[in-house]
């Protein structure tokens, strides 16, 4: 019913990203904000909405994924982190802080917390891992312990070693 095949490399990226971000209602312009170099994204995101593979709200111009798409594109996606390394650097980018203040340098504390739950959904999502990845979870790390919330830095850091690991 469901064939990655028979999208476009555009098409199989974009969907790509919706797997591994929160199964949530995301705008336009945040997407446009993660993607800004992406010339065609709304007419991607549109073409994958028009064949049922995205849910198109154009009220408030958001697109979402069902989870059972999610799945699908997981399982079937074996270059899954590949297609996902141009969200992996804007994600890790908009984490991006000044190590002697702690404060981010390309976005503001409302984006953070946004591009933060993306990054945590994002983690849990792939299992492989590569350098840009590592440094993704350093700076999601640095998000929790700047806003002083330790219990969840914790886990991420516990993770951190894991990839270091694999990456040597």
């Amino acid at each position: 019913m469901y064939n990655l095949g028979d999208h476009d490399e555009k098409k199989k990226k974009l969907l790509s990203f919706f797997a591994v971000l929160p199964a949530e209602r995301i705008s336009f312009d945040t997407l446009q904000s993660i993607l800004p170099s992406w010339k065609t994204l709304e007419d991607t995101l549109l073409a994958l909405a028009k064949k049922g593979w995205l849910d198109y709200n154009e009220l408030n111009t958001s697109f979402k994924v069902t989870p059972i798409i999610q799945e699908i594109t997981k399982r079937k996606n074996l270059n899954l982190l590949e297609d996902c390394h141009q969200l992996v650097g804007a994600l890790k980018d908009k984490l991006n802080f000044d190590p002697g203040t702690g404060q981010f340098t390309n976005a503001s504390y409302v984006e953070v917390i946004l591009y933060a739950r993306y990054t945590e959904a994002l983690i849990s999502s792939v299992e492989q891992t590569d350098y840009k990845f590592a440094q993704l979870l350093e700076n999601l790390v640095s998000y929790h312990t700047t806003c002083g919330i330790l219990a969840k830095a914790l886990p991420y850091c516990q993770l951190y070693p894991h990839f270091s690991n694999k990456l040597h």
